[in-house]
């Protein structure tokens, strides 16, 4: 029984083997046009010499699929009509477009490959139908794109097709603009303005030599000495702050540490104005005194006289 079965079943496959039909190229046609033109008319199995495509080129293939029994028989819609690009690295397929009566076309524009040497090769195969799949490698070619050598301009960015250019090659160089440098200010003027930061100083000390510094009453004790120490170190403190200003600091930082500064400045100033206002208000009680006391010792000698010209009259 097993026998049978195994003859029965071998006897199927050898009948759809014999059955399936193979196919055929009644035209096969390859043009190139553009940078190179080739136009071809081959006939199966019939080889292409190699031929060479650009980035400026058009590849067109256009055949017609007929059954190899019946010459008049046209195939339409095969489920697997495809064209590919092959070689040790890659292998690249596209997909040719069907028309009526077993026409297929395929136009291939900036193909999306790397430069080198291709095999050509269409395949067609219905795995639905009963057709042999049929191979056909008619041919080399040479993929050569090449970038146009333009000057980039310094002045201006390249575009996005500049930039990509086809196919994944190195993009052109993008020059960077920096920022210029600005304009530095004429040396003569800046060190004018330079030696105008010393003109007040100049007229201070200028001052001080002709009507005299007086600094004896901040420190006429050992309370005012501290505090007018103080003053003075924190007014130096900020004139150091503004040097830095000139030479260090931003405006920010400048602020920051004038404000600062101003909050103790302020205290140790109160300090010494508030001892020097009890100095002169102790000054001013005491001349004050001292001129009641004068005042009651002068109205008092007109009566110790007047009484001694009495006991003189008496006597």
């Amino acid at each position: 029984m097993k026998q049978f079965i195994f003859i029965i079943y071998a006897a199927l496959l050898l009948q759809c083997a014999f059955c399936k039909k193979a196919m055929d190229f009644e035209s096969f046609k390859v043009k190139v046009h553009g940078e190179n033109n080739v136009d071809k008319r081959l006939n199966y199995p019939e080889k292409l010499n190699k031929i060479t495509y650009s980035n400026m080129d058009n590849l067109e293939i256009s055949l017609k699929l007929i059954e190899k029994d019946n010459k008049e028989k046209s195939i339409n819609q095969i489920e697997q009509a495809m064209f590919y690009l092959s070689n040790d690295k890659s292998q690249n397929s596209y997909i040719f477009e069907s028309n009526d009566e077993g026409n297929y076309r395929l136009n291939l524009k900036d193909v999306k490959v790397d430069n080198g040497d291709y095999s050509m090769i269409v395949r067609f195969s219905s795995p639905k139908k009963d057709y042999i799949p049929l191979e056909y490698e008619f041919g080399d070619i040479e993929v050569k794109y090449s970038i146009p050598e333009t000057k980039p301009d310094p002045n201006k960015a390249p575009t996005l097709m500049e930039s990509e250019g086809p196919n994944f090659y190195p993009k052109p160089d993008q020059p960077h603009i920096f920022k210029p440098e600005p304009k530095a200010p004429n040396k003569l003027f800046a060190k004018f303005v330079f030696c105008l930061m010393f003109i007040p100083w100049i007229y201070l000390i200028y001052i001080w030599n002709k009507i005299g510094i007086n600094i004896n009453g901040l420190f006429y004790n050992s309370k005012t000495l501290i505090f007018g120490v103080l003053f003075i170190i924190s007014l130096c403190s900020m004139i150091g702050i503004l040097v830095l200003f000139f030479i260090k600091f931003n405006l920010f930082q400048t602020l920051g540490c004038l404000g600062l500064a101003s909050i103790y400045t302020s205290v140790f100033g109160h300090l010494v104005l508030r001892q020097k206002a009890e100095k002169r208000s102790k000054e001013r009680k005491l001349k004050m005194k001292k001129a009641s006391t004068a005042s009651d010792a002068s109205s008092s000698s007109p009566k110790k006289e007047t009484e001694k010209e009495n006991d003189t009259k008496s006597n």
